[in-house]
């Protein structure tokens, strides 16, 4: 149960233990899940499959057995043959049939006589779609019962299948007659270039959009939070001019209107004092005469309102010099922060850290081909197979160790790879090497040619100087176009250019197919190409 799986990790608190569950078993829980309803809808079905199966069961084959038993390949007139095939098959749709339904019984029966918590595996697989999307941790403890193998299958098994594993005994599978079949590698006929680092990637129009939006990074390294940083500290800076400007002159004011009020205050406390020490030595006619001339001096020169405009000024230089100190420390964290996150940013933009380049590029297309009766098929989600270029960066070289010998056009500077993909193909045209053609600086096709490299998706030749790629709006454009020797192939059994319009992209990098389905690799080395004769 989801409690037994939880009980797994006694050192987490029950959030982390159920966040860790949730990153083991929640994907493949969603791929059940997408089977789930067909699944249920079968073993509601089980009445109408004994139904079927009794059907089948007493239907007299005797007539088809006796024809098949009684043929005779080399006497048979024309009309017997037809006759032979028809019994094999309706004998083998009716085998068919009979072992199909018979299985679905043998499902339900195992699953409804398996005991699971207060029911039966029956009543657990029975459960309505709603009721277990609403609770996708009822599959965890079912995923947690898979082998790695089987969770790796689960997009190519169904529930029937798996169900059918677990109800076949060891009995069943002898019977099956392993013991008899030949032994093969599982690696034959398999070019061992796909378990090397990068392995094969395969194409998808949602990816390739996915990148077209996301992973395509801006031209601008820094990003927009460094430049509000770098604005407001700017701006503290024209704070903390205009606060010192203005403190400075406020500060002379004060000191100019302290030292024109000064000696008249100083002569007041004169007086003051004078007429304090005389009325201490009891001389108080003496010292009634200085209280007034003081007094005379404080009126005729307003020495009180004089003092009070001096301590304003006073107050409204302190005032400003604590602006200034303010606007000076904000300038100050500002600036530090807009240095540090462009830091960051800049050290984030060109620390890259590469992906392998794959080795193969497999690209899933629906074609048109045209049977021996010239009539026209589509044959859905065929794959056409493109290999990386290779270049002759060797074991020891720079980057050897994550791009490997596969050629990047971006010559490993940047965020991306750009890669280049041929496909050999027998049945259609190959590139002749001498005809490479680099044009600079323009977009214009050369006279005498068509094809150029080109992006999956598309079959205009691509200017490999894109700006995407190089981040450099000066760049001149650069294209390269080749010419196929069409005397070298029989027709294409395929219309138009076998998958020329597929489609690339993968993490962090978008590649480009050359001549997509022309055949032969151009291999990017400092040896001198030479003109391919054959595919």
């Amino acid at each position: 149960t989801y409690e037994d799986l939880l009980a797994l990790y006694p050192d987490l608190l029950p959030t982390e233990a159920e966040a860790q569950l949730a990153r083991d078993y929640d994907n493949d829980a969603r791929e059940i899940l997408s089977m789930w309803s067909a699944f249920k809808e079968q073993l509601d079905d089980y009445e109408n499959t004994e139904a079927e199966l009794d059907k089948l069961l007493a239907l007299d084959l005797t007539e088809e057995h006796s024809v098949i038993d009684n043929y005779n390949e080399k006497n048979a007139t024309e009309e017997q043959t037809d006759a032979y095939f028809t019994a094999l098959a309706r004998v083998a749709a009716v085998m068919d049939s009979t072992t199909c339904l018979s299985s679905d019984i043998c499902i339900y029966n195992y699953l409804e006589a398996v005991k699971y918590g207060n029911g039966t595996l029956l009543d657990f697989f029975t459960k309505t779609y709603k009721s277990v999307s609403n609770n996708i941790t009822l599959l965890y403890p079912l995923v947690a019962s898979l082998t790695p193998g089987q969770r790796a299958g689960l997009q190519f098994v169904t529930l029937s299948d798996l169900v059918r594993l677990a109800a076949t005994d060891a009995d069943g599978y002898k019977d099956a007659g392993i013991d008899e079949m030949t032994e093969t590698s599982i690696y034959y006929n398999v070019d061992r270039g796909i378990y090397k680092k990068g392995g094969v990637a395969l194409t998808s129009e949602a990816l390739r959009a996915h990148a077209a939006e996301e992973l395509i990074p801006q031209n601008d390294p820094l990003g927009g939070l460094s430049y509000f940083f770098l604005g407001a500290a700017a701006m503290s800076v024209v704070a903390f001019g205009v606060t010192a400007i203005k403190m400075i002159k406020a500060d002379t004011i004060a000191t100019k209107c302290y030292n024109a009020v000064k000696p008249i205050k100083d002569e007041y406390e004169r007086y003051i004092k004078l007429s304090n020490d005389y009325n201490a030595m009891n001389y108080k006619k003496t010292a009634w005469n200085y209280y007034k001339e003081a007094k005379k001096i404080q009126e005729e020169a307003n020495l009180d309102d004089l003092m009070e405009g001096v301590n304003r000024l006073d107050e409204r230089s302190d005032l400003l010099k604590n602006l200034t100190l303010g606007a000076g420390i904000v300038m100050v964290i500002l600036s530090a922060a807009a240095l540090y996150y462009s830091y960051y940013q800049l050290v984030d933009y060109y620390n890259v850290e590469y992906s392998p380049i794959p080795n193969y590029m497999v690209d899933e297309k629906d074609i048109t081909v045209y049977i021996s009766k010239g009539e026209k098929i589509v044959i859905k989600n065929q794959a056409a197979y493109y290999k990386a270029v290779e270049t002759n960066r060797a074991e020891g070289d720079e980057w050897y160790d994550i791009l490997g010998s596969s050629a990047d056009l971006n010559g490993t500077v940047g965020r991306q790879w750009l890669a280049l993909y041929a496909a050999r193909n027998e049945n259609e045209t190959p590139i002749i090497a001498s005809s490479l053609k680099v044009v600079t600086g323009s977009s214009d096709i050369p006279a005498g040619y068509t094809k150029g490299i080109h992006m999956f998706g598309s079959d205009a030749a691509y200017n490999l100087n894109n700006v995407q790629f190089v981040w450099n709006n000066e760049a001149p454009k650069v294209y390269v176009y080749f010419n196929v020797d069409t005397s070298a192939s029989s027709e294409p059994s395929t219309t138009g250019s076998s998958f020329s319009a597929g489609y690339l992209v993968l993490t962090g990098a978008i590649g480009l197919v050359i001549g997509a389905g022309l055949g032969v690799l151009v291999v990017l080395t400092t040896k001198r190409k030479k003109e391919i004769a054959e595919a």
